[in-house]
Parts: C-alpha cells; sequence; structure tokens
C-alpha cells in the first residue's frame, strides 16, 4: 500500500471520532441543560401550588405570556395575582415529560393531573401544558406557557 493512501485513512479516522466527541460534548451539554429546565419546571410547580410569588417573579420573564385552557391570555402581573390570589392547588402530579433544547431556547411538555379551585370553584383535572424557556444572561426564565384540558370520560366534545 503506498503511503499516501494511508495518511488519507488516518485523517479521515481522526476526523470521524473527533466528529464522535464533539457529538457527545453536545449531547451532554444538551442533557445538562435538559435536567436544568426539568428542574426550574418543578421549582415553578412547587411555587405555583405554594403562591410563592418571589419565585414566580424570578422563574417568569418579565414578556412571559400565559395561554390558559380557555384562550385567555395574560402577561406577568396578571398570571401572579392570579396564581396568588384566586387559585389553590390542593395536590398533583406532573408526568409524561418532554424537554427539546434548541440552543438557548427549551421546550417542555407535560401533563399535570391535580386538585384545584378557581375562585373558590373545583377546576381539578388534568392538563396538557407546553412551556417555552429562554436563557439571559446565562440563566432560564420561562417566556410563555400554554395549558389544554384533557376531558374527562363522558364530557361532552364540541364538533
Amino acid at each position: 500500500m503506498k503511503p499516501i493512501p494511508v495518511i488519507v485513512l488516518l485523517i479521515i479516522g481522526m476526523s470521524s471520532m473527533a466528529l464522535g466527541q464533539t457529538t457527545g460534548l453536545e449531547a451532554d451539554r444538551e442533557s445538562n441543560e435538559a435536567q436544568a429546565l426539568l428542574k426550574l419546571e418543578r421549582e415553578w410547580i412547587e411555587a405555583f401550588k405554594n403562591r410563592d410569588k418571589a419565585a414566580l417573579e424570578r422563574i417568569l420573564a418579565d414578556d412571559f405570556i400565559f395561554t390558559d385552557d380557555e384562550g385567555q391570555v395574560y402577561g406577568k402581573t396578571q398570571y401572579i395575582e392570579a396564581v396568588t390570589q384566586v387559585i389553590k392547588v390542593g395536590s398533583y402530579a406532573v408526568d409524561d415529560h418532554t424537554i427539546r433544547v434548541y440552543g438557548d431556547t427549551g421546550i417542555v411538555a407535560a401533563r399535570w393531573t391535580g386538585k384545584i379551585t378557581v375562585d373558590g370553584k373545583d377546576a381539578s383535572g388534568s392538563i396538557r401544558y407546553t412551556d417555552t424557556f429562554v436563557k439571559r444572561q446565562g440563566r432560564w426564565q420561562v417566556v410563555a406557557s400554554q395549558d389544554t384540558r384533557i376531558p374527562k370520560k363522558g364530557d361532552k366534545h364540541v364538533n
């Protein structure tokens, strides 16, 4: 075998190894970011349950928008006011998480099931939600959230 093809094969092989390592580093970074998003998501849910205004102020971006299951849109101030004054969470469970990281943007989707009252009226049940996070100045914050109520068995659907 001539020396030139061997050198070319070595260069190609080493390039493939380096590319694999870069991909591994990117996967590690994405995994770390996904874990950071999941941690912040859990903090938010606890702040929601505990009506923790200070935590909500920290977690939600100033330009946060929330769309509820009836299509109403709230800014950060209105959302925090509702959470701390109108909504009471008795108990809850969250499962079926999907987390995606795209650079400085993260998406968390999951299912929330719990006992909750709104203005003293029972609003218990299950929702699917999608939360959008943006990393600004080195920290993640929620910029948008949308809920979709999961109909209870026997509920009539509007067609």
